[in-house]
């Protein structure tokens, strides 16, 4: 797994309201598919069944339910009982831990175009919530909170369906382009420049969120404007486990409202490069038990190559990184990192010290499958079985 320290030079930082903007009859929600609640099977389903008044109607039916079950032949998807069911796997964690509630997870979804020593992307899916949404729907289902502009296309929005992501929480704004960053990264993978960053209808986003997404209990504030974190937690209902993300970027110039939110979360995740910007401690250790004091119950510091490591009241607890041999874009990996782990948590609904190391050997390996390939790629086509061998790897790797 490798973190980057964050290049923030050209970036034009987001005015937030503070008071919620009237209705803007140019966004528009997208729907959220109905999700089983099954550990190993999640599936999508869409009702066929509806009455039937015409010839015409009887004949373009029967045609439908013929290409349904083509589908179902040559796509994996299974037709039962009048509706189109898409599978969702899981990874297997035992019979006594099944799947307990959804995930939220706010953030950015974007475009990006990126440069590395030996190829380049344009255009690719990126963004916080997109990956971190991937990397959790492993574990748990997922409900997604972001948004996109005109130029979003449906295969994009069909790479986050078919993981069974609920998108009711994402918004479409249809008066500009999605928000767009560009990078190169240098040889050794360690350094990144960012070459254009465009808000675009980001600049202007809002994380209101839907009535059924208040009550989740476990929740991923991604790295975004700490105000929009603070939005998101001013909304919430009930208790909830939380996990903030941020960046050099806020730390520099928001830094008050960000310890504000480090307050209220329960855990706070941080590279080591931000680490000592937030704390003033310049030892590794130091910086992470300062981050305690704060105000989270725990925090999580990411080495990149080099692994990472809980600092909790139970213990301290690090962790290597995955041997990964096929380095192709670091781009995502801590968001991969960040999500996996939520959707373990929320997996076996524990947070207990013990529980948390488990999800952070599952968050490595599940982060190692984003850095080799461009985009959310290589963890979208990996799979849970994947996860599991390179689970038992790193246990095997670590074991005495």
């Amino acid at each position: 797994m490798v973190l980057i320290g964050s290049d923030i030079r050209g970036v034009k930082l987001p005015e937030v309201p503070s008071d919620p903007p009237p209705p803007d009859s140019s966004k528009t929600r997208f729907a959220c598919n109905t999700v089983s609640t099954e550990p190993q099977n999640v599936s999508t389903t869409q009702s066929l069944n509806s009455p039937l008044r015409t010839r015409a109607e009887l004949r373009l039916t029967l045609f439908l339910h013929f290409c349904i079950f083509c589908d179902s032949v040559f796509s994996g998807i299974d037709q039962r009982n009048g509706s189109v069911q898409i599978t969702v796997e899981k990874v297997p964690l035992g019979s006594a831990e099944t799947v307990v509630g959804e995930t939220l997870i706010v953030g950015s979804v974007a475009y990006d175009n990126i440069v590395t020593p030996y190829m380049s992307g344009n255009r690719i899916l990126g963004g916080s919530a997109s990956y971190a949404s991937l990397a959790a729907s492993y574990f748990t289902t997922v409900r997604l909170v972001g948004i996109v502009g005109d130029d979003f296309d449906d295969a994009s929005i069909r790479r986050l369906e078919n993981r069974g992501i609920c998108l009711e929480g994402l918004q479409r704004d249809n008066t500009g382009p999605t928000f767009h960053w560009s990078g190169r990264y240098h040889a050794n993978f360690n350094r990144r420049d960012t070459l254009d960053t465009q808000l675009n209808v980001f600049e202007n986003f809002r994380p209101n969120l839907p009535t059924g997404y208040k009550s989740s209990p476990y929740v991923l504030l991604g790295n975004i404007e700490p105000a929009l974190q603070a939005h998101v937690l001013a909304q919430m209902e009930g208790s909830a486990f939380i996990i903030a993300d941020t960046m050099d970027l806020w730390i520099n110039t928001r830094r008050e409202a960000l310890l504000e939110v480090i307050r209220r979360v329960d855990c706070c995740i941080i590279n080591d490069i931000e680490a000592p910007l937030l704390t003033g401690e310049k030892n590794f250790f130091k910086a992470g038990w300062r981050i305690l004091e704060l105000g989270p119950k725990m925090a999580i510091l990411k080495k990149g190559e080099h692994g990472s490591c809980l600092f909790h009241p139970d213990g301290l607890f690090a962790l290597p990184a995955y041997p990964v041999t096929n380095l192709q874009d670091p781009t995502g990996a801590g968001d991969s990192f960040a999500g996996s782990l939520l959707g373990y948590l929320a997996a076996v609904n524990d947070t207990s010290f013990s529980t948390l190391k488990q999800a952070m050997l599952y968050a490595t390996v599940t982060a190692s499958l984003t850095v080799e390939a461009f985009s959310c790629d290589r963890l979208e086509s990996a799979g849970p079985t994947e996860i599991v061998e390179r689970y038992k790897k790193l246990v095997s790797l670590i074991s005495p």
